[in-house]
């Protein structure tokens, strides 16, 4: 029985009033962090935005490989992306989607680009403080010239979007988000290149969603409703997403530097009268780059023997 869309955005009231319930003052502020949030967002598993951004004046590189092209498809794609905070209010984001030929796929066209992302994101951190984080951005989603069909819709997406979220410093890692979206379609996609359960038109998305960070273990229930009514087509497609991510402690991977994110999500889709169920994992790697550079170094000095007390083997 499809449920009306007023029906549907009763949960953004009932997670508003979260929003407005006050909080402990005299707590510390323990709330989550930007890699708590980071932790969570994870392409394919968890798309939407949320407000906090990166330290600012870092550079940080994500390498996001997508292991079920390797069953599904004839390519296989590897998200490679960079964020850069100019200051602790604005970051920008640019990535990249390189893919190759599957091996054993039918893939013909060796090695490519299939789309290009570019993104912005202001912290206004002066709007609904103390308690709730919020910021206004955009993503620019641009397919490369001569992708294969499966890999790129055909069309630029354009999505500005407001996010909120709000860290409950009593109940300790629980926190509430909601993000406002309006995606734009360049033109009208072919017949095909968009899945059925996914909006082919212009389209609202409303996201409310809670979390709960236990670190390394990081947890995410989310319901997206997007409706392509104010174009006047009037279809719905609502979704809930449980998600669950673990980051890799850095003791098991000495030699690696950066961080390692494994993440795994459930989708189910209710949309014109069926449902969709997708089941996703997915891996990322983050590493800031002075970061790196200067836990290389640290390295390079510590495996000196002079630093191990060995001062005779000293050049």
């Amino acid at each position: 029985m499809r449920v009306s869309i007023l029906r549907r955005l009763l949960i953004c009231p009932a997670l508003l009033v979260l929003f407005a319930l006050p909080s402990s003052a005299e707590r510390p502020r323990d709330g989550s962090t930007v890699d708590d949030q980071d932790a969570i967002a994870i392409r394919g598993i968890f798309d939407f935005q949320l407000p906090k951004i990166i330290r600012p004046e870092s550079l940080r590189f994500t390498l996001n490989p997508q292991f079920g092209d390797f069953v599904h498809k004839d390519y296989v794609r590897i998200r490679t992306g960079m964020r850069y905070a100019f200051s602790k209010h604005f970051e920008a984001s640019a990535e990249a989607v390189p893919y190759f030929d599957n091996f054993g796929g039918g893939g013909q066209r060796g090695v490519g680009l299939a789309e290009y992302r570019l993104g912005a994101k202001y912290a206004w951190h002066h709007l609904l403080q103390p308690y709730v984080t919020t910021a206004l951005g955009a993503t620019a989603s641009i397919p490369a010239p001569g992708a294969p069909e499966d890999l790129s819709i055909g069309t630029t997406r354009f999505t500005p979007y407001l996010a909120f979220s709000r860290d409950f410093k009593e109940l300790h890692g629980l926190g509430a988000f909601l993000n406002l979206g309006y995606e734009i379609f360049d033109s009208d996609p072919a017949p095909g290149r968009i899945a059925r359960y996914r909006p082919s038109r212009d389209n609202l998305i409303v996201t409310p969603g809670v979390v709960l960070h236990r670190a390394p273990w990081h947890y995410t229930l989310a319901t997206s409703l997007r409706t392509t009514a104010l174009e006047g087509e009037g279809r719905e497609y609502f979704s809930v997403q449980p998600s669950v991510s673990f980051e890799v402690p850095s003791r098991w991977m000495p030699r690696v530097p950066g961080r390692l994110v494994v993440g795994a999500g459930y989708e189910a889709i209710f949309f014109q009268g069926d449902t969709k169920h997708r089941v996703t994992s997915r891996l990322r790697w983050d590493f800031d780059w002075a970061k790196t550079a200067r836990d290389l170094g640290n390295n390079v000095l510590e495996s000196m023997p002079w630093r191990n007390g060995r001062h005779a083997e000293q050049p």
